[in-house]
């Protein structure tokens, strides 16, 4: 179960990574062009904006004959390229008569793609440092006196293999 656990973790850290490696790519394409994907069929339709360094997502009433999918983008004029603008870096949530959005910057959501990553190299590094002092790997226990296996959580340890030269 230990060893599922483990690889369960794994796979989801390397899927956080990807998304973060995603994350800062649409960042970067954010501050020269607006993306926008309207879904959904009826009178109230999905909105996912993407620009200007942030993320939004909201609803907005739409002409019911509308394509029930469509994404459109547009490219940004020189003078809105700056970082500086009226545009919130924050969370931010708009209502009007038409609809309602949240609005996430996108710098926050790389920080969140990379939670999983850091603590999955922070796992890495503690383990190859007790396999190199003698250290379980699991516990952390002292294998000087017994090298073979912890007495502390019964985990036996890889032996390295030594090449002669």
């Amino acid at each position: 179960m230990k060893r599922f656990r483990r690889r369960l973790f794994n796979w989801f850290a390397a899927v956080s990574l990807v998304l973060c490696m995603a994350s800062i790519i649409l960042w970067v394409r954010s501050f020269s062009c607006v993306d926008q994907i309207i879904s959904g069929t009826g009178p109230w339709r999905w909105l996912i904006k993407l620009g200007r360094g942030t993320l939004q997502i909201g609803q907005s009433r739409a002409n019911p004959s509308a394509p029930p999918l469509r994404w459109t983008w547009e490219r940004l004029a020189f003078s809105d390229h700056g970082i500086i603008s009226s545009h919130p870096r924050f969370f931010h949530y708009v209502q009007n008569g038409t609809g309602w959005a949240i609005s996430i910057p996108l710098w926050f959501l790389i920080l969140c793609w990379l939670i999983l990553p850091s603590f999955f190299l922070n796992n890495r590094c503690r383990q190859r440092r007790r396999q190199r002092t003698g250290l379980c790997t699991s516990c952390g226990y002292d294998l000087r006196a017994t090298p073979d296996r912890c007495p502390e959580c019964g985990t036996i340890p890889l032996k390295k293999e030594i090449i002669s030269k």
